[in-house]
């Protein structure tokens, strides 16, 4: 009923409603934030995530980081094709768990691990190794949280998921410990997933995965980038 009512104000909302003192707050508000991002844009933060958005998209300092759509002809950037790859592999619930860490773990470690060896055109020794890595990590922080966790309603595979894609991408790109730890931090303040989207019957369960490999993979690059 909540979500409901707030659904039916959204819908039903015109700027009618609005008082003129809450127009004059927004305008102010809009000039506020156009000023302050026009000149946090020369921030040190801003100009990291300018190059690397610019890296992982454009291909800058001369990388092709192109990552194939499995089951498709098609390629995208790494970030979209773990993030693609990542929602197909968890969408028929068919993919690997773990009962004591209670979480998928292949959906998105593979779903890293491909996108980034391929991009970076890495070796199957090195593929492996963040294979490898992504499993232990995932296995230990799951085995931590849980069951507690899940008990709160959280989806593990999202939330913990986040660490696991954070952690293979730092291995698969080399990072040292400093980058590494910076990268961890960044995955958790992206961490999320509920799992009333799997009891709803929704998709937003798949979209966990992908997102904790999105989040993973933008972490890192971040991180080695300064972040």
């Amino acid at each position: 009923m909540f979500l409901q009512n707030i659904s039916k104000f959204i819908s039903n909302y015109r700027y009618e409603q609005a008082t003129a003192e809450s127009i004059t707050v927004i305008k102010a508000a809009f000039l506020d934030y156009f000023g302050v991002t026009y000149r946090g844009i020369n921030e040190q933060a801003s100009q990291i995530a300018c190059y690397t958005i610019d890296e992982i998209f454009k291909g800058n300092s001369d990388l092709n980081l192109k990552a194939s759509v499995i089951g498709t002809n098609y390629k995208t950037d790494v970030l979209h094709a773990a993030f693609v790859n990542g929602v197909a592999a968890h969408v028929l619930e068919l993919d690997d768990g773990h009962r004591g860490a209670q979480i998928h773990l292949g959906s998105v470690v593979f779903s890293t691990a491909l996108a980034i060896a391929e991009s970076h055109d890495l070796t199957g020794k090195e593929f492996i190794e963040g294979v490898m890595v992504g499993y232990e990590i995932g296995i230990l922080l799951g085995k931590i949280v849980n069951p507690q966790h899940r008990n709160n309603g959280f989806h593990t595979t999202g939330t913990i998921g986040a660490f696991v894609a954070g952690a293979v991408a730092s291995k698969l790109l080399k990072l040292d410990d400093e980058q590494i730890l910076n990268a961890l931090g960044l995955c958790g303040t992206q961490s999320a997933g509920l799992l009333e989207s799997d009891h709803g019957g929704s998709m937003g369960k798949a979209l966990h995965v992908g997102k904790a490999a999105y989040n993973g993979i933008l972490s890192a690059y971040l991180a080695r980038n300064g972040f």
